[in-house]
């Protein structure tokens, strides 16, 4: 039986998937405690603010840059080999 590679790709994917299973019973809970969903709600818009200033402000940063980066590598290394975006 042949061996079979995992990709960064498929280990990136998998542990996003993980994070996002663990995440929700607590979200769910959260939405029926409060009658409501957190992401853009009059609540996350007025924390905004604070998170920018807060300890976790590089992130606000960093994080749309690094995607915007590997988003443009991948983009440029696919219209090298031909493959459509």
């Amino acid at each position: 039986m042949g061996s079979r590679r995992v990709t960064f790709g498929a280990m990136l994917g998998a542990a996003a998937a993980l994070i996002l299973l663990v995440a929700v019973p607590s979200a769910l809970l959260d939405t029926v405690e409060n009658g409501r969903i957190y992401l853009f709600s009059a609540q996350f818009f007025e924390e905004l603010p604070q998170r920018l200033g807060g300890p976790g402000r590089m992130r606000f940063l960093l994080q749309p840059l690094i995607a915007l980066a590997l988003g443009w590598r991948a983009g440029f290394r696919d219209a090298e080999a031909g493959r459509p975006a």
